[in-house]
């Protein structure tokens, strides 16, 4: 039986889906949820650019359900994969309730530059 382990969470990034974000006055645009999603994530990287390469690659994307006017949307992050080749994060959207829905997950590849190194 294989097991998944986060290795690392993020601290979150919320956002509210306004006007200017929804299409027709109902749902969330894709690309402003792509846009959202990628800025955290460059957030997150920025401070490791020494170690991997800084433009990431869309690996796999799940787009499980839409956001509307006035949703709180919060993006949260996750190592998924760590070797000495590549890393993998996944960003995770979910509504900000009581009991939250997943509306999105992106995993985006990195190709690692150096040798990252070790804890002491």
């Amino acid at each position: 039986m294989s097991t998944t382990r986060s290795i690392y969470t993020s601290t979150a990034k919320t956002f509210v889906v306004t006007k200017k974000h929804v299409k027709n006055g109902k749902t969330l645009l894709t690309n402003v949820l792509f846009l959202e999603i990628e800025q955290y994530l460059q957030n997150i990287i920025s401070k490791y650019e020494a170690f991997i390469n800084t433009n990431p690659k869309l690996y796999k994307i799940q787009m499980l359900k839409n956001a509307y006017l006035n949703d709180c949307l919060q993006l949260n992050a996750q190592v998924k994969k760590l070797n000495h080749l590549e890393l993998h994060i996944q960003i995770t959207a979910a509504q900000k309730k009581q009991k939250p829905k997943t509306i999105c997950k992106a995993t985006y590849k990195f190709p690692i530059e150096k040798e990252l190194p070790k804890a002491s």
